[in-house]
C-alpha cells in the first residue's frame, strides 16, 4: 500500500496534457494503415508518404541503394536458434531463484543470495524482450505466422507484454519518431528559457510531486506503460489513443492481451509468494533495462524535436542516438544499442545480427556523402550513472530551443 502511495503521483504525472498530446494527425493514421497492412514496409512506401525529409538528407531509397542488399536478408533458421538459446538462458538464470525460494534459508539468506541471479535473470528477460521487438517488426521470420508466435512467447509470456498491443503502439513511435506530438512512448514537456521545471508541471501539485518522485520511478515505467496506459493507452485492453483507428485489430489485441494474463496467472497459481522473488523482481529488472535504452536512444543534449511543419521521417531517425554500452551488453542487447539508428532508419527491413554491419555500412555512406554529421553517437560504457544523470537533470523536459517548429 505504501509503495502504491507513493507511486500515485508518479501514475499522474504521465497523464497527458492537452497542448502536447493531440488527436493522432491524419498523417500518423496514413502511416499507420500501412504499416497494419503491410508484413514488412517497403522503405519505398515510407518515402512515398508525406511530409518528405528535406532535400539536405539523403532519401531513405539512396540509403538503401548504397547498402549490401544482404543486409535486409531475414533468415528464419538462424532467428529461431538466437530465439531458442535465449529461452535456455532465461530458464539457467532463473531456476536458481525457484530454488533458493523453494527453500527453507532465512529469508534475509534468500535474499542476499538471490542478487546475482535477480540481476542475471532481468538481463535474460530483457534478451528476449529484444527478439520479441524483432518479432514485432517482422525480422523473425518471411512468415508472418512465425513473427507471432514468436512475440507471443517472447512478449507475450516471458516478458509479461501484450504481443500485438505492443506492436501496434511501437510500430507508431517509428512512423513519429522525434515527432514532438506524434511520437509513441515519449510524453515530452517544453521546458521555457531559464525554467528548470515547465510551468504546467509546476501549476498542478500531484505532476509536480511525480517529479520530484522521479528517482524511484525508473524501474516501474515499463509497468505504467502497459498496465496503466500512460501516456499512449492501455495495453491490455483496448482504450485510448493507441486504439482510436485499430478496430478492425481489436479482436487479436485481445488475443494477445489474453495469453499474457493466462500465463501470468497460471504462474501465480502455481508459484504463489515465490511468484515475486522468481518472477516479478526479474521482470523489474528487465523493465529497468528497456526504459534506460529507450530513453538514452532518444535524448541527447544536440537532440531536437519537429513539429507536423517540420518533421521528416528520415531526419527524425536520424535523431535517434547510436550507444557503445561495451561489447558484452551490447551483444547481450542484441545490437539494440550501438545500431539504432539503422533500425529506426529501416525497422521493418534489418533483422538484428544485421545491425552491426549494416552500421558500419551506414557510416561509410554518410561519410562518403559528406554526411557524417547527421549520424549520433556516444560512447556510454557508464550506462546507469549515465541514465541517472540524465533522467535525474532531464526527466521528460525538452528545451524550447530544441523543438524546431518551421523548417
Amino acid at each position: 500500500m505504501v509503495i502504491v502511495l507513493l507511486l500515485l503521483p508518479t501514475f499522474l504525472s504521465f497523464t497527458p496534457l492537452p497542448l502536447l498530446r493531440p488527436q493522432t494527425s491524419s498523417l500518423t493514421k496514413l502511416h499507420s494503415t500501412a504499416i497494419m497492412n503491410s508484413t514488412v514496409l517497403s522503405p519505398i512506401l515510407v518515402t512515398s508518404l508525406p511530409p518528405l525529409s528535406p532535400t539536405k538528407y539523403p532519401t531513405l531509397s539512396t540509403i538503401k541503394r548504397s547498402l549490401s542488399p544482404s543486409l535486409f536478408e531475414i533468415n528464419t533458421k538462424k532467428s529461431l536458434t538466437y530465439v531458442a538459446k535465449d529461452i535456455l538462458q532465461y530458464i539457467v538464470t532463473t531456476a536458481p531463484l525457484l530454488a533458493i525460494a523453494s527453500s527453507d534459508q532465512n529469508p534475509i539468506l534468500q535474499t542476499l543470495e538471490s542478487l546475482p541471479f535477480f540481476l542475471a535473470s532481468g538481463t535474460s528477460l530483457w534478451s528476449l524482450w529484444c527478439l520479441g521487438h524483432d518479432a514485432g517488426h517482422g525480422l523473425i521470420s518471411p512468415n508472418p505466422k512465425v513473427n507471432e508466435i514468436v512475440g507471443e512467447l517472447c512478449h507475450g509470456c516471458f516478458c509479461g507484454t501484450p504481443f500485438w498491443g505492443w506492436k501496434e503502439s511501437h510500430a507508431r513511435h517509428h512512423m513519429g519518431h522525434n515527432h514532438l506530438t506524434n511520437d509513441y512512448s515519449h510524453q515530452w514537456f517544453i521546458l521555457p528559457e531559464a525554467k528548470k521545471v515547465s510551468n504546467e508541471i509546476e501549476s498542478v501539485w500531484w505532476m509536480k510531486l511525480g517529479y520530484d518522485l522521479r528517482a524511484i520511478q525508473l524501474p516501474f515505467l515499463y509497468f505504467i506503460y502497459l498496465y496503466i496506459g500512460i501516456p499512449d493507452g492501455n495495453h491490455f485492453i483496448p482504450v485510448g489513443r493507441l486504439w482510436d483507428d485499430l478496430k478492425v485489430n481489436r479482436n487479436r489485441a485481445l488475443i494477445s492481451s489474453t495469453i499474457t494474463i493466462t500465463y501470468i496467472s497460471t504462474l501465480i497459481h502455481f508459484l504463489g509468494l515465490s511468484f515475486i522473488p522468481v518472477i516479478l523482481i526479474p521482470w523489474l529488472g528487465m523493465s529497468f533495462w528497456l526504459f534506460m535504452v529507450t530513453y538514452l536512444q532518444h535524448h541527447s543534449e544536440e537532440g531536437v524535436l519537429y513539429t507536423e511543419e517540420s518533421w521528416g521521417f528520415v531526419k527524425g531517425a536520424f535523431e535517434t542516438v547510436d550507444r557503445d554500452y561495451g561489447e558484452f551488453w551490447n551483444e547481450i542487447s542484441h545490437n539494440m544499442m550501438d545500431g539504432h539508428v539503422l533500425h529506426h532508419l529501416f525497422f521493418t527491413g534489418v533483422p538484428h545480427y544485421n545491425l552491426q554491419r549494416g552500421t558500419s555500412e551506414l557510416k561509410q555512406v554518410l561519410r562518403e556523402r559528406g554526411e557524417l554529421d547527421y549520424y549520433k553517437f556516444e560512447d556510454t560504457k557508464d550506462f546507469v550513472g549515465e541514465i541517472w544523470r540524465k533522467w535525474n537533470d532531464n526527466w521528460f523536459f525538452v528545451n524550447e530551443d530544441n523543438v524546431i517548429y518551421k523548417e
